[in-house]
């Protein structure tokens, strides 16, 4: 029975991973592949990792240091913790989190401020659209916690994608 636990433990951590990470690694894939593609995929790589930076500090600390909750989608006072659930100081932190991400991008790679700034801003909004689904369809139960995660890396890397054709 212990190999059975331990094996379902380790299945749910490969969930997690892939959740947050697995976009970034397919990404990393594609860039490997196709040379040509390397500067994007760069940037979606940055941009959906500050979106599940950002997802991941904004309700850890936001859960912390946060002193008025609201529903993402009423704007109605509610429970800490729960699904859809933010604060100012949690969306602030989730920022610092995505400036973060992007300061690393810029050490790293063509240290370029408009190119920074799509990767914050990604990142951020990837963020929000963790809120709002986990204030929709996971509080229905109609998206898993693993599935909102990998969402929020998609909406930062479409974001990222969308914002990089102008």
């Amino acid at each position: 029975m212990n190999m059975v636990a331990e094996g379902l433990r380790k299945f749910s951590t490969l969930q997690k991973l892939l959740a947050n990470g697995g976009l970034a690694g397919l990404f990393g894939f594609v860039a490997i592949l196709y040379p040509q593609y390397r500067d994007l995929m760069l940037i979606l790589i940055a941009s959906s990792i500050s979106a599940a930076s950002a997802d991941t500090i904004s309700s850890e600390l936001g859960s912390l240091y946060g002193r008025r909750f609201f529903n993402i989608m009423t704007f109605r006072p509610d429970r800490r913790g729960e699904n859809g659930v933010v604060s100012l100081e949690g969306f602030a932190f989730g920022l610092l989190g995505s400036c973060l991400v992007a300061i690393t991008y810029g050490l790293t790679e063509k240290f370029n401020l408009s190119t920074l700034l799509i990767i914050v801003v990604a990142g951020s909004i990837g963020n929000l659209v963790d809120s709002v689904l986990g204030a929709t369809l996971e509080r229905k139960g109609q998206l898993k916690n693993d599935s909102v995660n990998f969402l929020n890396t998609v909406g930062a890397a479409v974001v990222a994608f969308m914002v990089m054709q102008f």
